[in-house]
């Protein structure tokens, strides 16, 4: 099963450009941990192409080279939060429409010209973002794009902005995410954890 990872600097997390397998430190090399783990018998390749600072017109743009073209078996996409973040800075051109029409195309492009399976998950924001009452309303817009959207075209969808609000009740914010955005190790985790049993199920259905 080849999977591969789509997104921004959450996905891409340190990963060596260099080395086209290499996973990064983040959530993916976590997800790949598990489910070689739990999938003993099941041949996976697992492909990082997250890259820092990517808004999802520029994940659309490279779809096709670093995504479609590797005929994945099942792809998973987070992106969205550096669209929140150029929105509330004032740069034109990020609007929540213009997100929802890229977002949609990438989706779309996916499913008709991979015929890959889906899992889509939702951006997320913690309250020690330290503009988190700007941020926070805008991101709140693109996440209702995405759960849309998921209804259309998603196999699995994820919603990471309510699970980490659940694990903020658990332990603070900062033990999840430093600065409300990138996750730490325990947040990579998580992320990890309800990512692998999507996939599990999917694989599942694809027996």
């Amino acid at each position: 099963m080849k999977i591969v990872f789509q997104g921004d600097s959450i996905t891409d997390w340190h990963r060596n450009r260099e080395d086209f397998y290499d996973l990064g430190e983040g959530y993916p090399v976590y997800c790949a941990d598990i489910l070689r783990s739990k999938m003993p018998d099941t041949e996976f390749t697992f492909i990082n192409r997250g890259i820092s600072g990517d808004h999802i017109h520029e994940v659309a743009a490279r779809i096709k080279t670093e995504c479609i073209d590797y005929a994945p078996d099942l792809v998973s996409l987070l992106v969205g939060i550096n669209d929140v973040g150029s929105e509330a800075g004032g740069i034109s051109g990020y609007s929540a429409k213009q997100f929802e029409k890229d977002y949609r195309d990438t989706v779309n492009r996916l499913k008709t010209e991979c015929g890959c399976r889906l899992i889509l998950m939702e951006p997320f924001m913690l309250r020690n973002d330290p503009y988190f009452a700007v941020r926070y309303p805008l991101l709140a817009e693109r996440i209702d794009i995405v759960r849309q959207i998921a209804k259309e075209y998603a196999d699995r969808y994820i919603a990471l902005d309510g699970l980490f609000a659940q694990m903020c009740v658990l332990k603070p914010e900062e033990y999840w995410s430093p600065d409300g955005v990138h996750p730490s190790a325990a947040g990579a985790e998580v992320i990890a954890g309800v990512l692998s049993d999507a996939v599990i199920s999917l694989a599942e259905e694809m027996r």
